[in-house]
């Protein structure tokens, strides 16, 4: 991770970089998720919490894995979105998107 007073730069999804800036435009209110995914890269607590689960649903019909649905609640419950409701709309935000 890099990190200056004008921008900052973490792994997004996939090991992409991501870049950010504090010049405005789009804004979000979630922006610590990106240290929180950027701690679960080095140390891949999801992926060794998924390993602890047992998958028995019918793999033709998984459009998720275990580890996904995982770091989905976990990054949902960290940005104060207490029900599962809210991810209808998170779905499309391009911070959740990236981790």
């Amino acid at each position: 991770m890099k990190c200056n007073p004008e921008t900052w730069e973490v792994q997004g999804k996939n090991g992409e970089p991501l870049t950010v800036n504090f010049e405005g435009g789009a804004l979000t209110s979630d922006a610590g998720l990106l240290l929180l995914k950027e701690a679960d890269s080095r140390l891949s607590l999801i992926s060794r919490l998924a390993a602890c689960f047992t998958d028995h649903r019918a793999a033709g019909y998984v459009d998720f894995t275990v580890e996904e649905l995982l770091a989905q609640r976990i990054y949902g419950l960290a940005a104060g979105y207490e029900d599962l409701n809210d991810h209808d709309q998170l779905r499309f935000d391009p911070l959740f998107l990236r981790v």
